[in-house]
């Protein structure tokens, strides 16, 4: 629906100024991992638009607030609070991108496909970026 969309993409792209990220990668991470599909849930436990795996990010969901023990509870908020799940995708992409150093190894590592070398999943983000700034910015960014 039109009015959870914009609600989407407004989060990301507050939480991505708040973190220093480029939105339009966010929403190409978005897109990739969960088709934006807020309820999306993995057959591995991911869960949600970023599609976060809480068993993996504990500390991380715990420093953003998030101090549930439950593992249905975990997944049912990463699945029901946009703000809660876009905020722990993002800030895990920073972690492995200050990690690694480079935003291909950083996609990389949040797909779980570091020894991929081809960097199929990197490159299908980023491509999904650049789709991304086109909608935004038709004409290119305004001088």
């Amino acid at each position: 629906p039109a009015p959870l969309a914009q609600k989407i993409v407004d989060t990301t792209i507050a939480v991505s100024r708040e973190n220093n990220m480029d939105p339009f990668l966010a929403l190409g991470l978005i897109a990739s991992e969960s088709s934006f599909n807020q309820k999306a849930e993995s057959s591995y436990g991911a869960a949600g638009l970023m599609q976060i795996h809480a068993p993996s990010h504990q500390a991380l969901l715990e420093e953003i607030g998030l101090r549930e023990r439950n593992p249905r509870t975990v997944q049912r908020l990463l699945t029901a609070k946009v703000k809660l799940n876009v905020t722990a995708g993002i800030r895990i992409y920073k972690a492995y991108e200050k990690q690694y150093g480079s935003p291909v190894k950083a996609l990389q590592a949040y797909n779980g496909a570091r020894s991929d070398t081809s960097h199929r999943y990197a490159r299908k983000v980023l491509s999904m970026r650049e789709d991304f700034r086109k909608v935004a910015m038709p004409d290119g960014p305004c001088a």
